[in-house]
C-alpha cells in the first residue's frame, strides 16, 4: 500500500475507484434484461385477464379481483423504478489530459513557478476532478443501483398474485368447456325424446288409421297398448311370478 502523502498514489486509488464504480453502474443498465424476462412473462396472460374481468359476463370470484388488484399495484411499483432506472443520468467522465500539461502547465510556468512546484499544482487539479468524478458516478451507481433491486423485488413479488390470477383463468376456461359439453348433452337428449316421441304419434296414428277389410273405423272402439318400463316389467313379472 501507498502513502496517502504521495500524489501519485492518490491519484491511482481514485482512478481505480472511478472506473470500478463507473463499471458497476453499466452493470446495473445491462441488468435491466431479466426485468424485462419477467414483464415478458406478464405480457402472455394479462390481456385475456383483462378480458375475463371486466369484458366478459363471466363472474369471478372476489379472490380473482383482489390477485389481480394487488398484481397491478406491484407491477406498477416495479415498472415506475425500471422507469427511474432506464432514465439517461449525467455521468462524469475525465477532462482530455492535453487540459493538464497544455493549459495548466503554461499558465503556471507563466507565473514565474518551479518545475516541482507546476507538477504538484497540476497533480492537485487532476485530483480535484478525479474526486470530482468519483463523487458523481458514486452516487449514480448507488441510485441506479436502488432503482434495479426495488423493480426487480416488486417484479418477483407480483408474480405471486400474477400466477393466481393465471390459476383462475384456466378455471373459468374449463368451466365453460364443461358447460359447452353439457348443454350439447341436453340438446342430443332433447332430440332424442323428441325423435321418440315422433315415432310414438306416428305409431298411434298408423293404429287408429289402419283400414281393416270390413270394418267400420267409426265404430271400432279406441284402445292403445301399454306402456311399461323395461325394469318395471320385469319386476311386475317376478312378482306376479311369486303371487302364482
Amino acid at each position: 500500500m501507498g502513502s496517502f502523502y504521495d500524489l501519485d498514489y492518490i491519484i491511482e486509488i481514485n482512478e481505480k475507484r472511478l472506473e470500478q464504480y463507473s463499471n458497476a453502474y453499466q452493470k446495473n443498465i445491462d441488468k435491466f434484461t431479466n426485468i424485462l424476462v419477467i414483464y415478458s412473462a406478464f405480457a402472455i396472460f394479462l390481456i385475456p385477464i383483462v378480458q375475463s374481468l371486466f369484458f366478459t359476463e363471466t363472474k369471478c370470484l372476489w379472490l380473482h379481483h383482489a390477485s389481480f388488484y394487488i398484481f397491478i399495484s406491484l407491477f406498477s411499483i416495479s415498472l415506475a423504478n425500471t422507469v427511474r432506472l432506464l432514465i439517461p443520468v449525467e455521468v462524469a467522465y475525465l477532462q482530455e489530459p492535453k487540459l493538464y500539461y497544455e493549459e495548466y502547465r503554461i499558465g503556471y510556468e507563466e507565473e514565474n513557478r518551479e518545475r516541482i512546484e507546476v507538477d504538484t499544482l497540476i497533480k492537485a487539479s487532476y485530483i480535484n476532478e478525479l474526486e470530482e468524478a468519483v463523487r458523481v458516478n458514486n452516487e449514480i451507481f448507488k441510485r441506479k443501483g436502488l432503482f434495479y433491486y426495488r423493480a426487480f423485488t416488486f417484479a418477483i413479488l407480483a408474480s405471486v398474485p400474477y400466477l393466481l390470477c393465471i390459476g383462475f383463468q384456466i378455471a373459468i376456461k374449463e368451466d365453460k368447456v364443461q358447460k359447452v359439453k353439457i348443454v350439447n348433452n341436453f340438446s342430443t337428449f332433447n332430440k332424442t325424446q323428441y325423435m321418440a316421441k315422433d315415432s310414438n304419434k306416428t305409431h298411434q296414428s298408423s293404429t287408429t288409421t289402419t283400414k281393416l277389410p270390413g270394418v267400420d273405423n267409426s265404430q271400432v272402439r279406441p284402445s292403445k297398448p301399454q306402456l311399461i318400463k323395461e325394469n318395471f316389467q320385469i319386476d311386475s313379472v317376478k312378482a306376479k311370478t311369486t303371487k302364482r
